[in-house]
């Protein structure tokens, strides 16, 4: 989804690699490149680190003048160095792929940091993904935090397969290998990084909290994220996502205006990674809104044409209209409309659900048999356009509802007065949860 830094934090091979800061001299002693892709997808096991290379670096006066134009005051505390991070991790289907995402960490001498996971929102053009297109987790970085920002699976060098978009299970095997691959970085060169946080805007938030139920159910996760004296997950910060996909997809389709993107991609990705959703995409959409002269155009168009990596959203936005009646077949909009809803039922009766999508949606709700245990903080604006922040109070009220002493809050931005409403990509919520973290940080520390 769509982020008020897109534009402005944009970094060029050319433009931003700058290595001198009058104020924070640079120290040459940066984490070394590394090579071990000789090994092959079955030489390594997944959340093993394949490569590693410095691609930029920022210095403090520069990040603050960028920060600055956003209107975020804080002052770079550091400069910072930029790594391409290439990992192997696993397919749902099990087959061995190579992945990547970026590292990046302050230049500040010490060798032990705190790190803070980003989950990135809904992208399309692989021109946007963080391996190819850095601009996000800069601000964390130049306070003192090692971050680490992978590409879900179906970017950056594994774009060759279908992005699964809002399937609970991707986020969780790709997330966790990055974190070992980054972990396993760090001890190559030294650094340590006693404690994580975790933070996602939009669908970043769902991955963030996806990631986060599996640390705290499964066992072996449990022992390995959550329960060591080392790289310990500390607290979650999901912000802006639709953790309860069977509210939000039957609020969102019931309404006049859709985003088409998003839901397009939803349709497909399932169709794509689950054997049993095969569905023909004529029965969601309506052909003409897609650009194509017939019917049995459709699939392709959408799979290998406008989800392909291509397009970037705003090119998608410009060609499929809003509006849900020009691209969407009125059979779905009323089978969500009759669905019986709860927090975490879609539908009371299968019959319901004869196109199936609701039933796939209801496997990725992540408010099932579980609350958060890790300090928990929810951000959101009041007036999200995309994922409501409806959303956001609901999926509290259930985790209190599941157990009464779950360490969680919500954070939720009112319009500024007299300013324009805080929309999905202008909500502060994308930045704001580093300072949640460093109370986190001081609280553990007195």
């Amino acid at each position: 989804m769509r982020f008020l830094i897109s534009g402005l934090l944009c970094l060029g091979l050319t433009a931003c690699h700058s290595d001198s800061d009058s104020s924070n001299p640079v120290n040459l002693g940066r984490p070394a490149p590394f090579d071990r892709t000789e090994l092959g997808l079955t030489g390594a096991q997944p959340g093993s680190l394949l490569k590693a290379d410095i691609v930029f670096s920022f210095g403090a006066e520069e990040i603050s003048q960028r920060l600055g134009a956003l209107g975020l005051q804080a002052p770079a505390e550091h400069p910072i160095d930029i790594y391409r991070l290439v990992f192997l991790t696993l397919d749902l289907n099990g087959n061995p792929r190579p992945a990547s995402g970026l590292a990046i960490f302050p230049r500040n001498d010490r060798n032990q940091l705190p790190m803070i996971h980003i989950n990135h929102g809904t992208l399309v053009g692989d021109v946007n993904t963080p391996f190819n297109n850095p601009r996000e987790g800069l601000f964390e970085a130049a306070l003192g935090f090692a971050v680490g920002i992978p590409d879900y699976l179906g970017y950056g060098v594994s774009s060759d397969v279908f992005h699964p978009y809002l399937i609970e299970k991707s986020y969780v095997q790709n997330g966790l290998d990055f974190l070992r691959a980054f972990r396993e970085f760090g001890e190559l060169n030294g650094i340590e990084f006693p404690a994580f946080f975790m933070k996602g805007y939009s669908e970043g938030g769902y991955a963030t909290l996806s990631m986060q139920k599996a640390i705290e159910t499964d066992a072996n996760l449990r022992d390995e994220f959550l329960l060591g004296d080392s790289f310990r997950l500390l607290a979650s910060a999901p912000s802006g996502g639709p953790y309860l996909l069977s509210q939000t997809a039957k609020t969102l389709l019931t309404q006049p205006l859709v985003n088409p993107v998003y839901l397009t991609e939803v349709v497909a990705s399932y169709n794509v990674w689950y054997d049993d959703f095969n569905i023909d995409y004529n029965d969601f959409f309506k052909f003409e809104a897609y650009q194509v002269d017939s019917p049995d155009q459709l699939a392709n168009q959408i799979e290998n044409e406008f989800l392909s990596g291509k397009f970037v959203l705003d090119q998608l936005f410009a060609i499929i209209p809003f509006q849900s009646d020009k691209f969407i077949q009125s059979r779905v909009v009323e089978n969500f409309a009759a669905l019986e809803m709860t927090p975490i039922r879609s539908f009371a009766d299968p019959s319901q659900d004869d196109l199936g999508l609701a039933s796939k949606i209801e496997e990725n709700n992540l408010v099932k048999g579980w609350a958060p245990q890790v300090p928990t903080r929810f951000f959101h604006c009041r007036s999200d356009n995309v994922v409501p922040v409806q959303i956001a109070e609901a999926t509290v009220q259930v985790f209190q509802a599941l157990d009464p002493n779950t360490n969680i809050s919500i954070q939720v931005y009112e319009d500024p007065e007299g300013g324009e409403p805080y929309g999905h990509g202008g909500c502060p919520a994308i930045f704001s949860q580093v300072g949640w973290f460093k109370q986190v940080l001081d609280s553990i520390q007195q």
